[in-house]
């Protein structure tokens, strides 16, 4: 009788503990959302822009290294974006006409952001340093990113945003 219950309380064992695993994933990727003053401060670079390309991206692993292919048919989970934005208005940062940003859309942890091309949104973005040098030679140049919990993206809404970030600048340039 003894080892039944031993035998039983195994299976419940392992369960509690992979329950709590997931869990502690769980809460430890959990976004949330950032007022705009804070977003703005912790930024590179702020900017209002009109998605123009989405280049998807497959990672391929060789050894220790990672080679960066584009990918025709984007995943379900894990997208790899490489975003082009046309920018109207710049608040925050340097940049040209165009920029280039680094998001993973549905990604398997965390929020990610899945951008829509044609779309206009205002960005918060950090200046992202590569962890695949052959992400910034597919990029063209360098690139920012809006990371698995994201600054601050706003697609609606953007008047109540603009109006609350003040007078940008059009064109290139910086401050």
């Amino acid at each position: 009788m003894r080892n039944r219950i031993v035998g039983k309380a195994v299976p419940i064992g392992r369960l509690i503990a992979l329950v709590a695993i997931a869990s502690a994933l769980v809460q430890g990727c959990e976004c949330r959302e950032v007022e705009q003053r804070e977003a703005f401060r912790h930024a590179d670079m702020v900017f209002r822009g009109r998605v123009t390309q989405i280049d998807h991206l497959r990672l391929v692993h060789e050894g220790d290294a990672v080679r960066v292919e584009a990918e025709r048919n984007p995943p379900g989970v894990d997208d790899h974006t490489v975003v082009s934005f046309n920018v109207l208005t710049r608040w925050k940062g340097k940049m040209a006409r165009g920029i280039k940003v680094y998001a993973v859309g549905r990604p398997s942890m965390c929020d990610g952001y899945r951008f829509e091309e044609g779309t206009e949104y205002v960005v918060y973005t950090r200046h992202m340093e590569p962890p695949w040098p052959e992400l910034e030679k597919s990029a063209g140049g360098a690139i920012y990113e809006v990371g698995p919990c994201p600054l601050r993206v706003v697609r609606d809404g953007i008047g109540r945003e603009v109006r609350a970030l003040g007078r940008g600048r059009t064109g290139a340039g910086g401050r």
